[in-house]
């Protein structure tokens, strides 16, 4: 019998913080906290931000195991474990940024070598810290920009992790905060499906061929990440941007106009 089944049997006083279980549960939160505040003066040391979000998930999985298992679940203990890590994740400003760079690494590369299960799981536990965030806008201020590279630059390890995260983040943090995202998504899928049918209609004859990729971004979703951008278009180039834009315009009798950005 461990200590907490032996104390758990003692009545407790809820507004007494010295009873036993009340006790263990204040210095539970304490041990959760000492520890992460060294993961941060550690990461203030070594600028590593992938080493310090690497550390706090290993140690939320422990402690998820002393919760679940040595325990039992209580809510009390859950409760305090969960301060304990807003606590001390919170207190470091850069812990939002962070954890949008850890996500983009996980996305582009850090997954590779996991099954599937492996990927769910390890997407399950960032997103477990990310819903800790108070200043979750911050993070995925940060997080669009990676997110718009990987798509733009087709860096993604694959579109089913993309869709995994975008899944957790919706239950830790709400369908609001990833509505952007989720269209960001679905520009690039309607873009294919866009530049499958040009190659395939009479305007495509048109124009001399080469290889061009021509992804349809809405504004207000994406970030702008070519701003004050000034390209001078090849007479060949714009000759291509102009028809596609003719085909466009028959898809859409709205008042939607294209603005073209060259990457």
């Amino acid at each position: 019998m461990n200590i907490y089944n032996l104390y758990s049997r003692v009545e407790t006083n809820p507004n007494d913080n010295q009873s036993c279980l009340n006790y263990i549960c204040s210095r539970f939160q304490v041990y959760i906290q000492q520890q992460g505040n060294a993961y941060v003066t550690q990461v203030e040391q070594k600028k590593s931000p992938l080493d310090f979000v690497g550390k706090v998930i290993a140690f939320k999985r422990l402690i998820d195991d002393l919760t679940n298992n040595v325990f039992s679940k209580n809510q009390k203990f859950e409760k305090h474990r969960n301060q304990g890590f807003q606590n001390f994740l919170n207190k470091f400003q850069r812990t939002p940024v962070f954890l949008a760079m850890y996500s983009d690494f996980m996305l582009k590369k850090g997954l590779k070598n996991n099954s599937e299960s492996e990927r769910e799981e390890k997407i399950k536990e960032l997103t477990q810290i990310i819903f800790y965030l108070f200043q979750k806008d911050i993070f995925f201020k940060r997080y669009v920009i990676f997110l718009a590279k990987r798509l733009l630059n087709e860096t993604s390890l694959s579109d089913e992790c993309e869709r995994q995260l975008i899944v957790e983040l919706k239950k830790e943090c709400g369908q609001i905060a990833v509505n952007s995202i989720e269209q960001m998504s679905r520009d690039m899928s309607d873009s294919k499906e866009y530049l499958q049918e040009f190659k395939k209609s009479r305007y495509y004859r048109r124009i001399d061929k080469f290889d061009l990729k021509i992804n349809i971004l809405r504004n207000g979703s994406w970030p702008d990440l070519h701003e004050n951008c000034k390209t001078v278009v090849p007479v060949q180039l714009k000759k291509y941007c102009d028809i596609f834009k003719e085909f466009y315009n028959t898809k859409h009798k709205d008042d939607r106009k294209l603005q073209w950005v060259m990457s």
